[in-house]
């Protein structure tokens, strides 16, 4: 069976823990973000979801938010991916600090984006 993006998506859904390779087991916390794309998220996790908001992000447009999360050092490395694929879409860690890292969606198509969900891990 192949080892793809839905596979390993389908498995950890719903999973409070990660157990990788070796037995180390890392907290799973998902978090949605209420009022709008802009709106800071707690989420106390080393790896996870982020819901969006909803509201449309207008074809071009960019949007910047918090999250804040323990688990996040001055110098972690936290990688994100788009969960809900959406054509013309991306995502990037703006800045970290202790504590927290500021995320950027960027709509690089010109058609409106709704129902983003973003994948985040903390190295």
């Amino acid at each position: 069976m192949a080892m793809g993006r839905g596979y390993v998506e389908r498995m950890i859904e719903g999973v409070s823990s990660l157990n990788l390779t070796g037995g180390l087991s890392v907290p799973k916390a998902n978090v949605t973000q209420a009022t709008s794309k802009s709106t800071a998220v707690t989420a106390n996790g080393v790896a996870g979801l982020i819901t969006m908001d909803d509201t449309a992000l207008s074809g071009g447009a960019a949007v910047g938010f918090t999250l804040n999360n323990t688990y996040i050092a001055a110098d972690s490395v936290v990688m994100l991916t788009i969960h809900t694929y959406t054509q013309g879409c991306m995502v990037a860690v703006d800045s970290v600090a202790a504590g927290s890292c500021r995320i950027i969606l960027q709509n690089l198509s010109a058609s409106n984006i709704e129902g983003t969900v973003i994948h985040y891990l903390v190295l």
